[in-house]
């Protein structure tokens, strides 16, 4: 059987899978928030991509086995928001390739400004932070040239109020073939139990079916060009989001890029314009993303430190 037809099988047999377990309601929507600042300035896309190595648990594992570099590790500072929740966020990833098996860890922690809590009489009781954590590991594997699979899975934890606190997991299990300059992925990300906040009310967390793609191209040897589209169609809410991005590179060490994403009005991450620049020099890498063009996340700022060998 061709490997397109692999892919296309495995969608399908996703679709019926999952489409009988959709509910009404999620939570947990950091789990969503895309942590590479290259990513990030592509409309939050990137998961048929190998280009991020470092934040393949964030992403698709599928892709390391796929990648040219041996190891990778990446920083990055977040500024989530900061017209709304004012949240900072801190994130790392490493991945390391062994052949045709790479391996993958990522951490994220980010808090909002706190806010003062009331008692039940309006007497103020103190001041309360609301913060968040992701912490996940991911294998790929090599299965055939071009083919490979890859598994995830994340700890989630958020802690909401005094009251409200949420533990989690989820897991992603995605293929990906690659045929020249074109990849293709899909499969289903961030699929989870739910959790219930202190008034018993039920919450699942975002997980998706995801379709990616990724075109890669090099315009007289010192000129280079990608463009990647990401789509999620979320189980629980049935939103659907969209992302497009493109990259322009000279020489593979200067970087421009741009992106839209599209989230639909039950989607956890809504409608924005990204764009952002990067350089890269002897394996060091250095990435900014800025997000606009949305009231509650604009001006969300993304600064990235990353090496690989």
């Amino acid at each position: 059987m061709k490997f397109d037809k692999i892919l296309l099988s495995l969608a399908l047999s996703v679709l019926a899978a999952v489409s009988a377990a959709a509910q009404s309601d999620e939570s947990m929507g950091f789990s969503r928030i895309v942590r590479d600042p290259a990513s990030a300035a592509m409309g939050f896309t990137g998961k048929a991509s190998d280009a991020a190595p470092a934040w393949a648990s964030f992403s698709n594992a599928a892709m390391l086995p796929l990648g040219s570099v041996s190891g990778a590790a990446g920083l990055s500072w977040q500024s989530w928001a900061p017209q709304t929740l004012r949240s900072s966020n801190i994130s790392a990833g490493l991945s390391y390739r062994f052949g045709i098996v790479g391996l993958t860890l990522g951490f994220a922690s980010q808090q909002e400004e706190k806010y003062e809590m009331i008692d039940e009489v309006g007497m103020p009781t103190g001041f309360f932070t609301p913060s968040d954590m992701v912490f996940g590991g991911g294998i790929g594997v090599l299965l055939a040239p071009g083919f490979s699979l890859g598994a995830n899975a994340r700890f989630l934890s958020s802690t909401v109020t005094a009251d409200d606190k949420y533990t989690a997991f989820g897991v992603d299990f995605l293929a990906a073939y690659r045929l020249g300059g074109m990849t293709l992925t899909t499969g289903v990300t961030n699929l989870g139990g739910s959790v219930d906040d202190s008034r018993s009310q039920s919450f699942h967390i975002p997980g998706s079916v995801t379709f990616a793609g990724e075109y890669r191209t090099v315009l007289a040897e010192e000129h280079g060009l990608r463009a990647d589209v990401d789509a999620d169609w979320f189980l629980a809410s049935r939103a659907i989001t969209l992302g497009a991005g493109a990259e322009y590179d000279f020489r593979k060490c200067v970087f421009v890029r741009a992106g839209y994403h599209y989230g639909s009005e039950e989607a956890v991450l809504p409608s924005f314009v990204t764009f952002g620049l990067g350089g890269q020099f002897k394996g060091i890498r250095l990435d900014l993303a800025f997000l606009t063009g949305n009231d509650a996340l604009g001006s969300t700022l993304t600064l990235g430190l990353g090496y690989s060998f």
